[in-house]
């Protein structure tokens, strides 16, 4: 009959080296235990942090685009509500020219040059002050 590998090591062990053996063997064993435990704790603690930090950023990806979206429709919101602002002050300020011309106001070219060479400041003055009061209108409106 043969012998087990520990078994002949025993055999050739002195008797109070025998005990000492199996104990440190046992010791052993039970670290190796742990240690395979802890590994595979240690194992899925990072899977789950692995896990956890692709979600965060996943989570952080989509948080950033909800708040593009918010405030970029806000933004372009404002962009189209300035448009539509903008275009209705000129439109009232077309209106208001119109008016002042039908009721026997001179019509003015920006930038042109009078019969004599001199620029028309003073007409000029006199249209942008007409549109200058017209302004608080609109910014009542």
């Amino acid at each position: 009959m043969s012998l087990s590998k520990q078994d002949r090591i025993k055999e050739g062990l002195k008797a109070e080296d025998k005990a000492r053996y199996d104990s440190v063997r046992k010791e052993l064993q039970s670290l190796r235990k742990d240690n395979n435990r802890a590994q595979a704790t240690l194992e899925s603690v990072c899977e789950v942090i692995t896990k956890n930090r692709a979600k965060m950023k996943e989570l952080e990806r989509e948080k950033e685009a909800l708040v593009e979206k918010t405030f970029g429709a806000y933004r372009k919101g404002k962009q189209v509500a300035t448009a539509t602002a903008m275009a209705k002050a000129k439109a009232k300020a077309k209106a208001k020219a119109r008016q002042w011309e039908d009721e026997g106001g001179v019509k003015i070219k920006e930038g042109a040059k009078e019969e004599d060479g001199e620029s028309n400041e003073d007409v000029s003055m006199v249209k942008t002050e007409y549109f200058e009061s017209s302004d608080s209108e609109l910014e009542s409106d």
